[in-house]
This record gives structure tokens, sequence and C-alpha cells, in this order.
């Protein structure tokens, strides 16, 4: 009994350590590529992780929906190549910031000492910090109220146990060779299945890698993009910046008022949907690249950057085609119209295209 929880406990920080590899040190290390533009968040990891995100994320909707739709491929077909890719740009993206790697630690050392310095904000960071917490372990540990996910958890546990991708129908279990019906969705926005692939990666079936860990590590990154919008909005007073991250978890904690429809639902009760995932990360994110754009206009890596977390949106659902290009699509219109340019109307038409793509591609083969 002993020798089996010592391998119980052992199998638990290994996974551990995978999902901190993953999950944590992969995106930043990449996202430093993205940073090393960007003239404000130069040094910033938060923005270096989240914009590592998205890069995956992007990567995964480019390989998923040919291997799925026009090739038909595993499971591991699907993790070799994108695990490949992410580990090259892992380590490609350390060596060309290898030598800010000592910059990016020095500036975070001298941005918590500046905060711990300034009066009344260590205090509420340290009660954002504890309300924060709070959900995340409550997410992944002590609430689960919504039982309508069958599809979902089914989807990647089909892919995970049988390493096929959406061959079979995930309510009935029937085998169907290729995606049919609701699964077409799955096949155009495949988020379940790259659940799938994270669970393979980090050793973890995908029940428990859906209900636990996803919640717990995205919910601390949505609170990473609403810090970088809280940055933007009040111009660096971190008084202010404090008052405001507090408030917004007090309102995400106590906002939950139905099962859709609000942010609280968002983050608390289906952060593992591809909806759920849409509107806790991405929708915020495009809109805190917006105030960047218009701050730094004449630097131009925020469209690309814009451009990413679009074709990424392209993962999360369908929905992807309707709801972040009329967000773009209004930007650059009213951005264009105020600054009387036509170019912010025309990248931003450009960033638009990957939903565009797919929400055609969508209707053609839902109707194979």
């Amino acid at each position: 009994m002993e020798k089996g929880r010592g391998r119980d406990m052992l199998g638990n920080i290994i996974q551990m350590m995978l999902v901190f590899f993953w999950m944590v040190m992969i995106p930043a290390g990449i996202g430093m590529t993205w940073t090393r533009w960007m003239r404000r968040y130069r040094h910033s990891i938060l923005m270096a992780a989240i914009m590592g995100w998205m890069t995956m994320f992007a990567l995964a909707q480019l390989l998923a929906v040919p291997l799925i739709i026009a090739i038909g491929a595993s499971l591991h077909v699907f993790t070799y190549t994108w695990g490949g890719i992410v580990l090259t740009a892992f380590i490609y993206s350390i060596f060309i910031n290898r030598k800010r790697m000592k910059e990016v630690f020095q500036y975070q050392r001298e941005r918590v000492s500046r905060l711990r310095d300034e009066k009344y904000v260590s205090l509420i960071l340290v009660l954002t910090f504890i309300s924060i917490v709070f959900q995340a372990v409550s997410i992944a540990f002590l609430w689960f109220d919504h039982y309508d996910d069958i599809r979902y958890v089914a989807t990647a546990v089909d892919a995970y146990s049988t390493n096929t991708m959406l061959k079979i129908e995930p309510v009935s279990g029937q085998y169907t060779g290729r995606p049919v019906g609701e699964m077409w969705k799955d096949a155009v926005a495949p988020i379940n299945i790259f659940w799938a692939l994270l669970s393979k990666l980090v050793m973890t079936h995908p029940a428990i890698f859906m209900h636990m860990i996803v919640p717990f590590i995205f919910i601390i990154y949505a609170y990473f993009i609403f810090a970088i919008i809280g940055d933007r909005l009040f111009r660096g007073n971190d008084k202010q910046w404090a008052v405001y991250m507090l408030v917004l978890s007090f309102v995400v904690l106590y906002g939950h008022y139905g099962v859709h429809g609000n942010l609280t639902s968002s983050l608390m009760t289906g952060l593992w949907w591809g909806k759920g995932m849409q509107a806790a990360l991405c929708i915020p994110f495009i809109f805190a690249l917006f105030l960047l754009i218009m701050d730094e206009e004449e630097n131009r890596i925020y469209y690309p950057a814009l451009f990413c977390t679009m074709t990424a949106s392209c993962l999360m659902t369908t929905m992807s085609a309707i709801i972040p290009t009329t967000m773009v699509g209004t930007y650059g219109l009213v951005h264009g119209i105020s600054r009387r340019k036509a170019k912010p109307f025309f990248y931003g038409i450009l960033c638009c295209l990957p939903n565009v793509c797919y929400g055609l591609l969508y209707y053609v083969v839902k109707g194979w």
C-alpha cells in the first residue's frame, strides 16, 4: 500500500510539472518573441503569456481543421505535429531573447517593489490575489453547477481513448468514421480535440483536465488580460489600477445571476467550453489590443497580434465568425473615421479573414 501511495504521489508530481511546463513556461517563452516588439510591454510576462497562448491556439486551429476534415488523421499525428512545432518555437524564442531575460526579470522585481511601497496598493492587491485564488480553487475543486457539457467532454474523451478525431458520435457512442451533424461544429472549431491533445501531453484524463486544470489555469490568465486592460484604461496609475482589479474580482465572484450571458458564467461555470473561452479570453484581449493600437498607432506589431488572436478565436467556437468580426469591423470603421484614415479599417478587414473563412467553411461542410 505504501508503495502504491508513493507511486501515486510521484505520478501527481510529474503531472503538475508537465502542466507547469506546457501551460505556463511554454506560452510565456513563446510570447517573448512578440513582446520584444511591443514598446510598453517589452518586459511584461503577463503579455508574453497571453500572446504565447494565442499563438498556440492559432497554430492548433490551423493544423487541426485540415487534419480532421481533409485527412482524417489520428490524435497522435495532431499531438506530435503541434507539440513539435510549439517546442521548436519555444526553443527559438528562448534563444533569441536570451540576452534580455535578465532585463525582464529585473523589471518584474522593480515593478513588485514599487507596488509594495505604494500606500494601500499592496493591501488592495493582496485582497485581489486572495479573491482570484479563491475563484480558481472554487471552480476547480469546490463548485460545479452546470451539467450540460456531455458533448464537449465526451468528444475529448473519445479522442483521447481511441486515438481518433471526431469519428465517434459523442452522445450515442456510435462510430461514424467522420464528423456528422453537430460534430461539424467541432470539426471547424476543434477546442475539445485541443483539450484531448493537452490531456495527452500532461498525462491527465480529459474529464479531469477540462473540469479542474483548464478552469484553474485559465481563470488566472483571464485576469492577466483584465490587468492589461486596466493598465491602459488608467494610464499607469497603480492605485486606480489596483482598485479596478479588486472591484472586478468581486464582480466576477458575486455576479452569477444566470447560466449564460455574464462574465461570471463564462469564467466560473463553463470555462472549458469554447464559448466560455472566447468570452473570457479572446474578446477581452481583442479589446485590450484595440486600446494598444490607439495608444501606439505607429507600432504595427499589434495588428499581427490581433490577426493571431482572431485566428485563435476560431478554435473556440463557430460563433467566432460573428462576434469577434463584428467587434473588429466596428472598431476599424470608428478608428478610421476618427483618424480620417482608411488603413485602420483595411487592417481590421484583414484581421477578420480567418473568421470569415472558417465561418464559410462551416456552412460548406455541415451539408456533407
